[in-house]
């Protein structure tokens, strides 16, 4: 749930007469009329309590704001689940669920709050924080006129500010997002103390049903609060242990398709559940209905693919990872259907960021064991490499230079993929032909649908001193989803983690890279042309590539895989298929039985390629 809406600064471009006003100055003395005029340079601190709306959801809050400083903190409580997000002056720091508080240390989350910042101050009005405000023309709907001003406020997100022309209060701020057009409109402005403020706004990215409506029940001014009333909060009460009080435990998991496969224990019952280290606890709503677990609320829910889901909130008593409990855990409730057809196994739902922030978390990829320590009684003893992390909302992200160019990328084990890189960074680097990619391809599937690429080969990724060589890199062709955010460079899967063991210490904003025996082995991109998803008893092939080996071999989109060198498909059959297609050398030829939409059959050779 993004941010909910300040008050936002207003401006006006029109005097009484609707005549244009001639120069900035005499725009920011008309806006200083109509909300308030001298009572906004004495205008201190607000405090005011909320009503929310949202997606099947309704709650209440507040909200605390230092209008000579910018700093705030809005707390928002929907009964399955608390909000809550605050700046500090320093930086923005935010809180889900009954997870301890993560501070926003991206880029853009800084950038976001010098913005919110600005207009929580009214400093096109009061000059509290340097910015640049440029005059942007007139908008019309239908009888109603709009002066657009565009506000750059120092090292922030640049945003629109809409007019009202005939009565000079704001009627709405655009602002874009690294991944989303974020609208906030304002509607039943009230004047507290000599001071304007709206009690009626709308939070909106462009789909109305996933819109936030807040309500302003009242608004108390005073004296700027205590700086103590927006510092990050301390962590809650200890909501997980390791059984017997012992430092740590150690379960087993399974690795396929670059993917982690663990045990747990919900409510008693044990599933194995993907291990996601980009994303929340989730659980399928067959699943909550096995638990007999309450599901509310339809929240967005967003992935690499370019379509949204719903999702819902749920609460888990009891999960257990081995002999390590979790107590009264929040889960987000959507399906997961597609994932056993894209994986080749089942998996009921993911363990994530709420069990990684909690325990310090070891996963040793070479032999397949997982390790959550207690933090309090964890000491990093092993020659790996720190590296600093940065938390874009749940997701770890790390400083790193992709062939002499850096950025911000990614770490998620929840990809399959070596290296992906989003589409703003392909374009503004020029890297489809820095790279000669030749193919475009069907390259993963995730929250949202699948994810297509053109396929390269880079020459090094570096970070912290280490150095992967030759990944292969999948230069996203995507316009919506996690891989067309502008703000990121790309995402590291576990193509490339693989390569190390890895500490996750969340608590402590770090992760420790140890190179282990497969550091070395050369990266290998999918050498069929093809991706397949499991049809039970048959492969459906649901892309090939164009120009690959696939094609050339004349396989169609839309067929089914009946039988490969004469062996009938059989459950569980995708997994080493697809390891096949990567280990098996290039000129290897595989005799596929084909059965068409109409129920036809045929046989043809595929011949293994590199794509790369």
């Amino acid at each position: 749930m993004r941010r909910l809406a300040a008050c936002a600064a207003a401006l006006a471009l029109f005097a009484s007469s609707s005549r244009a006003a001639d120069s900035v100055e005499a725009v920011i003395a008309n806006a200083r009329a109509a909300l308030g005029g001298d009572s906004l340079d004495a205008l201190e601190g607000s405090r005011a309590k909320l009503r929310f709306e949202t997606q099947g959801l309704r709650g209440s809050g507040e909200r605390i704001e230092d209008h000579r400083s910018g700093r705030f903190v809005e707390r928002a409580d929907f009964g399955v689940i608390r909000f809550a997000e605050g700046f500090d002056g320093t930086a923005p720091w935010s809180i889900e669920g009954n997870n301890p508080a993560r501070v926003e240390r991206g880029a853009d989350a800084m950038a976001a709050a010098r913005s919110d910042a600005y207009r929580r101050t009214f400093s096109h009005l009061t000059r509290r924080r340097a910015g640049v405000l440029e005059m942007s023309g007139e908008r019309t709907e239908g009888a109603r006129r709009f002066a657009v001003l565009r506000a750059a406020p120092e090292r922030g997100r640049a945003f629109e500010l809409w007019l009202d022309a005939k009565t000079w209060l704001p009627d709405r701020v655009i602002e874009q997002s690294p991944t989303d057009t974020l609208t906030t409109t304002y509607a039943d402005w009230r004047r507290v103390g000599g001071v304007a403020f709206p009690f009626a706004l709308r939070e909106s990215n462009g789909d109305a049903k996933y819109d936030t409506l807040v309500t302003v029940e009242s608004i108390a001014l005073g004296a700027g609060p205590d700086a103590a009333a927006f510092a990050v909060p301390a962590p809650p009460p200890r909501d997980f242990g390791i059984a017997g009080g012992a430092a740590s435990a150690t379960v087993p998991f399974d690795l396929a398709n670059n993917h982690i496969y663990v045990e747990v224990k919900l409510a008693g019952r044990a599933v194995t559940l993907l291990c996601d280290t980009g994303g929340l606890n989730v659980v399928t709503p067959a699943l909550a209905k096995e638990l007999g677990i309450a599901v509310t609320g339809q929240l967005e829910g967003r992935g690499v693919g370019e379509q949204k889901v719903d999702v819902g909130v749920a609460q888990i008593a009891r999960v257990e990872i081995g002999d390590a409990t979790l107590e009264n855990q929040t889960f987000y409730v959507f399906p997961l259907d597609s994932l056993a057809q894209v994986e080749g196994r089942s998996a009921p739902g993911i363990v994530g960021y709420e069990v990684f922030r909690r325990f310090v978390t070891r996963i040793d990829y070479d032999d397949r064991k997982l390790t959550l320590h207690d933090p309090s009684r964890f000491a990093y003893q092993g020659d790996g490499v720190a590296v600093p992390i940065a938390f874009d909302d749940h997701t770890p992200r790390i400083e790193a230079e992709l062939d002499g160019i850096r950025g911000w990328f990614d770490l998620d084990t929840g990809s399959r993929s070596s290296l992906t890189l989003a589409a703003p960074f392909v374009k503004q680097h020029g890297l489809a032909a820095k790279y000669r990619a030749r193919f475009t391809a069907t390259t993963g599937w995730g929250v949202g649908g699948p994810s297509r690429a053109r396929i390269a080969r880079a020459k090094s990724l570096r970070f912290a001193g280490l150095g992967v060589r030759e990944p292969v890199a999948n230069l996203s062709t995507q316009a919506a989803g996690a891989f067309a955010a502008t703000d990121l460079a790309g995402n590291i899967g576990g193509g490339i983690l693989k390569r190390f063991d890895l500490v996750l210490d969340y608590p402590n904003e770090r992760i420790f890279f140890e190179p282990n025996r497969n550091f070395e082995a050369r990266d290998v991109f999918d050498r069929s042309g093809l991706w397949l998803n499991d049809a039970g008893d048959a492969l459906l092939v649901i892309d090939v590539t164009a120009g690959g080996p696939g094609e050339r071999a004349g396989i169609r989109a839309g067929e089914r895989v009946r039988s490969i060198d004469g062996a009938r498909i059989a459950p569980g059959a995708l997994i080493p298929l697809r390891e096949r297609f990567v280990r098996d050398p290039p000129g290897t030829k595989l005799e596929l039985e084909l059965e068409g939409e109409d129920g036809a059959r045929r046989s043809v050779t595929l011949t293994l390629a590199d794509l790369v």
